[in-house]
């Protein structure tokens, strides 16, 4: 799996939230799953291990040994269904403003 969740589901997810995603096609909803799911793992130190290798599985998701914030097991053969929500709001956020994930740098800014 190259990003968490789907096209499919991105627009279920906004669209039960009043927000629209008219005019968002497939490949750019795709394309900004991927950078979000990248942004993310790149972001966050996840709790547990990967279950696959690194040659099959590129993303830090389905993960092993990973409690919830209520102690309960996370099921390590599937995504999380809050990982998958978080890319959808950045995913969002990724389309309106493809910058939104770069950090702000101005070089020599403090000396």
């Amino acid at each position: 799996m190259d990003f968490y969740g789907t096209a499919a589901g991105y627009t279920t997810y906004h669209t039960a939230r009043g927000r629209d995603v008219n005019g968002q096609t497939e490949p750019d909803i795709e394309r900004a799953l991927l950078v979000s799911s990248e942004w993310l793992d790149g972001s966050f130190d996840w709790p547990g291990y990967k279950v696959g290798t690194r040659e099959t599985q590129t993303r830090d998701w389905p993960r092993s040994l990973v409690q919830d914030r209520d102690g309960y097991p996370v099921d390590h053969l599937t995504v999380p269904t809050e990982i998958e929500h978080a890319t959808y709001e950045v995913a969002f956020r990724y389309i309106a403003d493809n910058t939104v994930l770069s950090p702000d740098f101005t070089p020599e800014k403090y000396k």
